[in-house]
């Protein structure tokens, strides 16, 4: 009896909750990468939860709904259960995610008293060879709307 190319892969047991739960997707080679290797179980573990709020694109009756890799919002009601309301840690492993390229700061929250957009990055693939590149990009986004000063 051949198995229907359409029918969903059930998780087992020990996976999910459910039969049909959802998944983090971590390739191999992001695994072996030097950038990967660098990290703490702490920051892998954030990544983790980074890339579960990861919404890939998909199209359900005609109907396409886009992927929100470059729309991720991690407010506090996230971050603070993972860390036990430690900002320093997790300021700290979230610029670690940042400057090995895994994720960027999108739009800095920190003026308006909004949520931080983050957005998943390859720039992980080429770490340590485009570090400081990373870095001038962080602190340019980290900084731009100080710089900018109050809108009128």
């Amino acid at each position: 009896m051949s198995k229907n190319k359409n029918s969903k892969r059930l998780f087992k047991d020990f996976e999910s909750r459910t039969a049909n739960g959802v998944f983090v997707r971590i390739a191999k080679d992001m695994m072996r990468s030097k950038a990967f290797s660098d990290l703490s179980m702490q920051q892998i573990c954030l990544y983790m939860f980074f890339k579960s709020e990861y919404n890939p694109e998909k199209s359900t009756k005609g109907i396409v709904v886009e992927a929100n890799d470059k729309n991720i919002l991690f407010p506090d009601t996230k971050w603070k259960p993972l860390y036990r309301g430690n900002y320093r840690a997790w300021r700290k492993d979230r610029d670690t995610l940042i400057l090995h390229g895994f994720i960027e700061l999108s739009e800095n929250g920190t003026f308006t008293r909004t949520p931080n957009v983050y957005a998943l990055s390859s720039l992980w693939k080429e770490w340590p060879e485009n570090q400081e590149e990373i870095r001038k990009k962080f602190e340019k986004t980290k900084c731009a709307k100080a710089r900018a000063g109050p809108e009128e």
